[in-house]
């Protein structure tokens, strides 16, 4: 449904309304006012269990360049706020630039450990650069390892029968039991029972 709004068309009833760029581009001020909200509201402290798999991802969309503070000098140039964003609070900062090249996006990118997109207006370019930053952007998910991997304060609580009894199916004197443990690429369980070949 967010594509509709840079879809280029207004339907006739206006229900789909498309966002259009007008005025100052105050680019800066939108970093420094995300982190201060992502720091009072969303930065878990230190100690939580979960802050291990806690990813802040920041999607910054803009059709031109900073015109607000557009000095290094400036108390909101955003590359700076960019960089204590990735730096400070340990979020990633995504820029697409939904028109044409801009220079300033690629280095807010690049500062803030995200990823610079061009888009200009490309619904499917702005569908699959949305689409890989979300898939980014997910919590872990838990896999056969030993570890805590989705920060839940379990340890391979999707594997229910590691470590339970199991038997190698084969007959006679090569049959042999053992315990179910982690394959090799920790997706699934396997069972270490080996006996005579």
């Amino acid at each position: 449904k967010a594509l509709a709004y840079f879809d280029q068309q207004d339907d006739p009833d206006q229900k789909n309304f498309e966002i259009r760029a007008t005025g100052w581009t105050p680019i800066g001020k939108t970093l420094f006012y995300s982190y201060n909200y992502l720091h009072k509201e969303v930065v878990l402290p230190p100690g939580d269990k979960a802050k291990p798999c806690q990813k802040i991802v920041v999607v910054l969309f803009s059709d031109g360049e900073e015109t607000c503070d557009p000095n290094a000098g400036d108390a909101f140039y955003p590359t700076k706020w960019a960089e204590n964003l990735n730096k400070q609070l340990g979020a990633s900062v995504y820029a697409v630039a939904i028109d044409g090249e801009i220079d300033v996006l690629k280095t807010i990118a690049q500062k803030g450990g995200g990823r610079y997109e061009k888009v200009a207006g490309n619904e499917t370019a702005l569908k699959n650069a949305l689409t890989q930053i979300i898939r980014e952007s997910l919590t872990p998910t838990e896999t056969c390892n030993g570890k805590d991997d989705d920060c839940d304060g379990s340890t391979d609580e999707d594997f229910a029968a590691k470590g339970q009894f199991c038997l190698n199916n084969k007959m006679g004197r090569c049959a042999a039991q053992g315990k179910y443990v982690c394959n090799g690429d920790g997706s699934a369980l396997s069972c270490d029972a080996s006996g005579l070949a």
